[in-house]
């Protein structure tokens, strides 16, 4: 019997920490596959799913017109390229490495914007995740599942005009502003005609288009 009390001892011993060790672990989500040049005109996303759509290989500088519609409930839209989207694929943290501002968390109704490819040094692969999860990377933010949704995505490569010196996404927190071209950076002859094109993605900002001497007065409130 003291043999018997002694072994025991010792497997619970061993078991006990393993135990610890299995719950402190991640769960890796398993998501459905699409890809961009074959999406369906919708797509459904159950809670606690998501759907991994392969947007293919994208060349730095190119500019995207990107329109998403998302009906019913909401739904993380995530931005990776092909290394960034290791630590969602594998459970972990993700929040460092999905690409700012173009991943739209608790996203739902129409987002309409374009999307110029990040600098790198060579093209890169790049995805789009429909994240309807409470994923273990995320951090308690943004969507937690809780429902079904039904998206539909569609996007296309522009092809710019000759002088195009700004297509892109611009995050501002509330209370800033950011300056796009100060300086000679956009300097314009009397008379030229300038196209300006912008759409709010997430709340409401202004725009303006100023002279040196405007945006002097702007800064001093």
């Amino acid at each position: 019997m003291r043999w018997a009390t002694a072994w025991g001892l010792v497997v619970l011993l061993l078991l006990a920490p393993l135990s610890v060790h299995a719950d402190s672990g991640r769960d890796a989500p398993t998501c459905a596959s699409a890809s961009a040049q074959s999406l369906p005109p919708t797509l459904d996303v159950d809670d606690g799913a998501c759907t991994t759509v392969d947007l293919g290989l994208l060349q730095p500088g190119d500019v995207y017109a990107m329109s998403i519609i998302v009906v019913d409930d909401a739904i993380d839209v995530l931005f990776f390229d092909q290394n960034g989207i290791q630590p969602y694929e594998l459970g972990q943290s993700y929040r460092s490495s999905m690409a700012q501002p173009a991943s739209t968390e608790s996203a739902l109704g129409a987002l309409e914007f374009h999307w110029k490819v990040p600098p790198s040094i060579s093209a890169k692969r790049w995805y789009m995740v429909l994240d309807n999860t409470a994923h273990d990377g995320d951090d308690g933010q943004g969507d937690q599942g809780g429902g079904s949704s039904t998206v539909s995505v569609s996007l296309a490569r522009l092809n710019q005009a000759y002088w195009t010196p700004f297509n892109d996404l611009v995050a501002v927190d509330p209370g800033a502003y950011e300056v796009l071209f100060s300086g000679d950076e956009l300097r314009l002859d009397a008379g030229t005609t300038v196209v300006l094109s912008a759409w709010d993605l997430t709340a409401v900002g202004d725009v303006y288009l100023q002279t040196r001497t405007q945006h002097d007065r702007y800064l001093s409130g």
